[in-house]
C-alpha cells in the first residue's frame, strides 16, 4: 500500500508534518509513505519516507482545476492525505485519477491546539509524543557554540536585535562560547541596525548568510543553544535536538512552536506590543537564572 501525504509549504510547515508521517507509518504499516512537498526541503526528509517535489512539472495536475491526466504510474496512490487550506481541486483530481480513499485536514488550527495535535485529531490518528525528529542529522562537529537566527521572514515576528545582542553577551560571558549567526535572504535589513557592526566584529562571532540547509545543519547541529524568533529555522534547530530560546512576538506558541519536549525550549511570548527595555532585562535575567541550571 502506498500512502501520499500532500503538504506544500515553507520550512516550518514541512517539519511540522513529519510527526504525522511517522504516525501514519506506525498505524497503517504501508509499503511507502510519500510526502509531496517543496523541493528545497527534500534533504531534510528522513530516509524512512519517500519524497516527491510538489513544485515539479509532473505534480501540476494535482492543483489545476478539472485536470484530466491520471496519477503518476510509477508512484501509485492507495490512500491520500491532503493537507491544504483549499483542497477542492486536489481532491477532485485525485478522484479522477482513481484514488478512492482521500482524507483532508486543514493546516489552520484553532486557539488552544497545536498544529500537530489538530492534524492528528482531524485525521482520527493518535497524537504522538513530542520529539526532535531530525536528531542525528548533520555532522555535529561543533561543541561550545551558540546559534543565533535573529530573522524570521516577517517584521511582526521579530524581537528587537538588541535583545539577541544582550543575551549572546550573557552566554559568551558565562560559557566562553562562540556565536554563529545565520541569515536568510529576507533578513538583509538586520545588517542596517546600528548595533550590527559592533556585534559581528567580535572575533568569536561568525555570520553564515544564505547557506544551504545541509551546510547550516552540518555547522550547527552540535550547538549548545539556539536563539531565535518564530521561524522555520527555529523549527529546524529544535528538531536537531538543540536547546532553544524562542521569542514569539505576534504568533501563538501553543499553536506554532516546534513539536519537541517543553523542557527543550525556553519560550518568551510578547504579543501585547513592542518590547521595552524592562522586558529585555527580564529576558536576560530569566536566561541567567533558568537556562544555566540545565546540565
Amino acid at each position: 500500500m502506498n500512502i501520499w501525504v500532500i503538504r506544500p509549504g515553507a520550512l516550518g510547515d514541512t517539519l511540522l508534518v513529519l510527526p504525522l508521517l511517522y504516525t501514519i507509518k506506525e498505524t497503517s504499516a504501508p509499503d511507502r509513505v510519500i510526502l509531496f512537498g517543496s523541493a528545497i526541503y527534500r534533504e531534510l526528509i528522513p530516509p524512512e519516507f519517500s519524497f516527491h517535489p510538489i513544485d515539479h512539472s509532473d505534480s501540476l495536475w494535482l492543483f489545476q482545476p478539472n485536470y484530466s491526466s491520471g496519477a503518476r504510474s510509477d508512484e501509485p496512490c492507495d490512500v491520500a492525505y491532503v493537507i491544504l487550506k483549499d483542497p477542492e481541486n486536489t481532491i477532485s483530481n485525485l478522484r479522477r485519477a482513481g484514488v478512492e480513499k482521500i482524507l483532508h485536514a486543514s493546516p489552520i488550527t484553532r486557539p488552544g491546539y497545536h498544529l500537530v495535535e489538530a492534524l492528528h485529531h482531524q485525521l482520527g490518528l493518535p497524537v504522538p509524543d513530542r520529539s526532535p525528529v531530525l536528531k542525528g542529522f548533520g555532522k555535529a562537529n561543533t561543541q561550545n557554540l551558540v546559534w543565533v537566527h535573529p530573522g524570521s521572514g516577517g517584521r511582526k515576528k521579530l524581537a528587537p536585535l538588541e535583545l539577541f545582542i544582550e543575551i549572546t553577551a550573557v552566554l559568551r560571558a558565562r560559557t566562553g562560547c562562540d556565536i554563529a549567526i545565520t541569515l536568510g535572504e529576507a533578513d538583509a535589513e538586520l545588517k542596517e541596525h546600528r548595533g550590527w557592526s559592533q556585534w559581528v566584529a567580535d572575533s568569536h562571532v561568525t555570520v553564515l548568510e544564505n547557506r544551504t540547509l545541509q551546510e547550516v545543519c552540518d555547522y550547527m547541529a552540535g550547538a549548545r543553544f539556539f536563539i531565535g524568533n518564530d521561524s522555520g529555522i527555529s523549527h529546524l534547530a529544535a528538531n536537531l535536538g538543540i536547546s532553544c530560546i524562542l521569542f514569539y512576538m505576534s504568533t501563538d506558541p501553543v499553536q506554532w512552536s516546534p513539536w519537541v519536549p517543553s523542557n527543550q525550549m525556553l519560550i518568551f511570548e510578547y504579543r501585547e506590543g513592542d518590547m521595552c527595555r524592562g522586558t529585555h532585562e527580564e529576558a536576560v535575567t530569566i536566561v541567567e537564572s533558568a537556562l544555566f541550571m540545565r546540565p
